[in-house]
């Protein structure tokens, strides 16, 4: 019996490996395969001083929302994140710990609880400062999450700021936490 159990596992296995493939190939716009895509490195001159533990943490009130900032630094760049909560964004809880955690070598931040999906958008702000943007052009970077699937979906936001050794971006719109951050396309 476990052989039979064997071989219809492995069979299966075969017909979906050699089958075309499942991703729709029509999709979205704004939805991207995130492997022409990489986050932008913070390129740390002294990789050894990057703390591990940059976040903020908030306990947000269902009835007030509430906001969380985020002031770090990894090695010599400056990380200032925002995250407004509106009253009323969630239903399931009377209150919510929200933690935004910046990664020490991505312009990219993770949101916890993670999957949590609100009922009204989020506003997110994030500066980094102190980037090498040598030979970055602000038409190859966006802004958006890295989707289940693994690929990137650009978010909504008001603009984002590229000048000299400084990367921002203002208001963007969050319905779900997941992992966010700045993107360069990758040229063909």
């Amino acid at each position: 019996m476990k052989l039979v159990k064997y071989f219809i596992a492995l069979s299966f296995l075969i017909i979906i490996g050699c089958s075309e493939s499942l991703v729709d190939s029509n999709q979205p716009q704004n939805v991207q395969n995130f492997a022409k895509h990489n986050w932008i490195a913070l390129n740390n001159q002294n990789s050894a001083s990057v703390e591990s533990n940059l976040s903020a943490s908030e306990v947000i009130k269902k009835n007030k929302g509430g906001k969380i900032n985020l002031n770090e630094r990894a090695g010599s760049i400056k990380i200032k994140a925002k995250l407004d909560v509106p009253k009323n964004a969630f239903s399931n809880d009377e209150t919510l710990l929200v933690t935004v955690s910046a990664d020490p070598y991505s312009a990219s931040v993770n949101f916890e609880p993670s999957p949590y999906t609100f009922d009204k958008e989020l506003s997110f702000d994030l500066e980094y400062d102190g980037l090498n943007l040598n030979g970055i052009d602000k038409s190859e970077i966006d802004f958006g999450y890295l989707a289940p699937d693994g690929s990137f979906v650009k978010a909504e936001y008001d603009k984002i700021d590229l000048h000299n050794d400084k990367l921002k971006v203002k208001n963007a719109r969050i319905s779900h936490f997941s992992r966010y951050g700045f993107i360069k396309d990758q040229q063909d």
